[in-house]
């Protein structure tokens, strides 16, 4: 993201430079209008909201846009919560779930205020990092 320039505007640009599709933003935003706006239940009966800015910041990456549902499988398939070593009192979710025959892993961090701020698809990889030297917070 350029300096000063929030997700909407980073979105606008991506689309402007054809690096992501407009009708991509579209069916997007009209997931996120149908599954996202009202708040989802996650684990423990929490109820997780995603902002439309938070939402704009989560599609960035190609294989979210491609597939906005994805945040919300993500946040229904939740198989361990951990501390954030970035910022406390934030938690990262690590979810995962089947889709074609695959496993995805995704990686959310949710805010204090219970919202999601982020969303990226992950490998064990960098699971691993996340999970080094913090707390498990909670684990299915």
């Amino acid at each position: 993201m350029r300096s000063g320039e929030n997700s909407k505007q980073r979105i606008d640009r991506l689309i402007k430079e054809g690096k992501m599709p407009q009708q991509a933003v579209i069916e997007a935003e009209k997931f996120w209008q149908t599954n996202l706006r009202k708040p989802l239940v996650g684990p423990l009966g929490v109820e997780i909201t995603v902002t439309l800015g938070d939402f704009y910041h989560a599609i960035v990456d190609p294989r979210i846009w491609r597939h906005p549902e994805r945040i919300k499988m993500a946040l229904k398939s939740v198989v361990e919560i951990v501390e954030s070593k970035n910022y406390p009192s934030y938690e990262v979710w690590i979810c995962r779930w089947k889709e074609d025959g695959k496993e995805i892993t995704a990686i959310a961090v949710i805010a204090p205020d219970r919202t999601l701020k982020t969303l990226h698809i992950g490998d064990e990889k960098r699971i691993k990092r996340l999970k080094k030297g913090v707390k498990i917070l909670w684990s299915k």
